[in-house]
């Protein structure tokens, strides 16, 4: 068995450790490309719709600040939501040991109930 535990301890820091670093990294880098992706479009439309005669400013300007706003707000909750899983998946699993009585919210404990058969 220590053969198959010295592959396995190797194979456990490249993949476990390494492998899931770099595609972690390579996620959050997905993540600032994206956010970079939406502000040009944004920026596209804006220009775009400068040309409508008459109402083509107000266009502009509505589209640029709720257009940036709602990429603020996609980026805000995806910060939030990424670095919470890196948080209670990654970091966890290293350190945490559980313990402690299971979770069961839908249950009632019935200490001094009796049933009566019928």
């Amino acid at each position: 068995m220590k053969f198959f535990w010295a592959f396995y301890g190797a194979y456990n820091v490249i993949a476990g450790n390494l492998l899931g670093d770099v595609l972690s990294y390579s996620r959050l880098f997905g993540l600032g490309l994206t956010t970079a992706v939406l502000g040009l479009v944004v920026n596209e439309m804006v220009f775009m719709s400068k040309g409508i005669p008459f109402a083509g400013y107000i266009i502009a300007v509505l589209l640029f600040i709720f257009g940036h706003l709602a990429n603020l707000g996609i980026n805000l909750l995806g910060g939030y939501v990424h670095t919470s899983r890196l948080q209670y998946l990654e970091f966890f699993t290293k350190f945490f040991e559980g313990g402690g009585r299971p979770f069961s919210p839908l249950k009632e404990p019935r200490q001094y109930t009796y049933l009566k058969p019928e």
